[in-house]
């Protein structure tokens, strides 16, 4: 069984792909809508939200649990591993999102430390919660890696925020609007541009981004990365995901009002999903 953790809705996005890509598999995901968003939080916070919540996930049964949430996986995810994982569940495991996204971009094996394939030419602007743009691991990463990828980024403070509040369509394509421009893209941008949304709750507005985003900007899918990366990781760790045959049905989890949580997921999902509460 896979757990899927999130500080909210977002992580419904890597869900879905990884559903698609292990379709004979269970899955626990779990949103701390209580506490969300985790963008403006500290250090010491995340990590203590993190924690509480992969434990619980693991004490349900998920051998292997993904930090579907940029936020965590830049600021606490390595120290979970190092020093809190080790002491409380030294069989399991946790991945992130980041790391993924920085592999595809430059074409580098995080493992190795060695060129595994092409990266990406040009530039890319990374769309992030301002946890994420404030501690520059995309750029500093990205940077240590490729010389051909530059790295733009933009904060967007206010767009978790208006997600998980239900805000009208109108309210969100004005915050997004706004980002693009901040970022410095125009209609004319040409050349080779990519744009990253570096934040799981960002693919659920996707159609909105490409609307504002230069027609020659391609729109990189998170997701989809993230779900290769792990199928990747399976052929090297059958032990920790194995294929449990036909699945089962997956449970979904909130810290807040499931019945607020699951007409929000329901409205971006463009299908019916249903939260139970923790």
């Amino acid at each position: 069984m896979i757990g899927v953790f999130d500080s909210g809705s977002g992580g419904m996005t890597v869900l879905d792909k990884l559903r698609e890509t292990f379709p004979g598999q269970s899955f626990i995901y779990l949103g701390d809508h209580r506490h969300a968003p985790y963008g403006k939080r500290t250090a010491k916070e995340l990590y203590e939200l993190c924690c509480r919540n992969v434990s619980y996930l693991m004490q349900r049964g998920c051998r292997l649990v993904v930090l579907a949430c940029n936020t965590a996986s830049v600021s606490v995810l390595r120290r979970m591993q190092r020093e809190w994982l080790p002491r409380h569940f030294p069989d399991h495991r946790i991945l992130g999102v980041f790391v993924p996204m920085v592999e595809f971009l430059t074409g580098w094996d995080w493992r190795s430390d060695k060129a595994s394939g092409q990266g990406l030419q040009g530039r890319v602007t990374l769309f992030a919660t301002p946890f994420t743009v404030h501690s520059k691991r995309f750029s500093t990463e990205i940077r240590k890696r490729s010389e051909s990828l530059s790295v733009m980024e933009t904060a967007c403070p206010a767009l978790v925020r208006a997600i998980e509040d239900h805000a009208c369509q109108d309210v969100l394509d004005i915050l997004v609007e706004n980002y693009v421009r901040r970022s410095g893209l125009r209609p004319e941008t040409n050349g080779k541009h990519y744009a990253l949304l570096g934040c799981t709750h960002y693919p659920l507005l996707a159609a909105c981004f490409r609307r504002h985003l230069p027609s020659g900007c391609r729109l990189l899918s998170q997701p989809d990365v993230v779900a290769k990366s792990l199928m990747e990781y399976a052929s090297r760790h059958p032990d920790i995901i194995a294929d449990e045959g036909m699945g089962g049905e997956d449970l979904l989890l909130t810290t807040g009002d499931p019945d607020k949580v699951s007409r929000t997921v329901s409205r971006f999902l463009d299908y019916q999903v249903r939260f139970e509460a923790v």
